[in-house]
């Protein structure tokens, strides 16, 4: 059995400055975007991501105001469906048309909110 390589790290510019994330395998394989549960960060799935089919394209990002991604400015409060829009700029930005999500803690309520917001998008 082959190994993952080391994930990539990425930052993808938003209006405040830049949202971190960590990419692992090949951009060509199935998109999978991963997000994390309430005062963590990408490195949450950095054990789960090994376990995992190497046919895939795994991107754990940090949310906003988490882990290496910047903070909102002074002043403005996080809320989930900011933070909706913000993933949906993120998948736009990586160019997926079609993606699978997986959510650890408040990772898994914004997945499944994002899928029904986003139904076109997530691939079920």
């Amino acid at each position: 059995m082959s190994k993952w390589s080391n994930p990539v790290e990425i930052r993808i510019p938003n209006s405040y400055g830049y949202i971190a994330a960590k990419a692992w395998g090949k951009e060509q394989h199935e998109p999978v975007l991963a997000l994390h549960g309430w005062q963590d960060n990408a490195g949450s799935f950095d054990r789960l991501i090994p376990l995992l089919n190497k046919d895939l394209y795994i991107v754990a990002i940090d949310a906003p105001g988490h882990g290496l991604s910047s903070h909102l400015p002074a002043g403005t409060w996080y809320h989930y469906m900011d933070y909706m829009v913000e993933i949906k700029k993120i998948v736009d930005y990586l160019k997926w048309d079609k993606f699978s999500i997986i959510g650890h803690s408040v990772g898994g309520v914004m997945s499944l909110l994002y899928s029904s917001i986003f139904p076109n998008d997530v691939k079920i």
